[in-house]
């Protein structure tokens, strides 16, 4: 879910979270390099979701999408996560489950209309 939010950050505002935060590794498929993950964070603005292949933690995958308010403002993000082995045969770029962007249109209207 954070590369979903940071996504839809400025890159300015994505950048003074690396300074304050740096980018920590979690696993051996973590994004370390900040050139690497603002190339990853470009292809996710392009496709409208987040991808985790065990970059947390090992063996978990996820995907992910970002909330937001009327204005287009990030406000949160929902994600689908699960075991590799759970995930095996189907590939979460190709095939991601159809509940994230259903769940995200929901969550986008009622807080739109409340």
């Amino acid at each position: 879910m954070g590369k979903a939010i940071l996504a839809g950050l400025p890159d300015e505002r994505v950048r003074e979270i690396i300074d304050r935060h740096g980018l920590p590794r979690m696993t051996e498929r973590t994004l370390t390099d900040e050139e690497e993950l603002f190339a990853a964070l470009e292809a996710i603005r392009d496709r409208g979701r987040a991808y985790d292949e065990e970059e947390r933690m090992r063996g978990l995958c996820c995907v992910a999408a970002a909330i937001r308010d009327p204005t287009g403002a990030v406000l949160g993000a929902i994600s689908v996560s699960g075991p590799r082995n759970r995930l095996a045969g189907r590939p979460l770029e190709t095939d991601p489950p159809k509940s994230i962007p259903d769940a995200q249109n929901v969550i986008e209207l009622n807080i739109a209309y409340e």
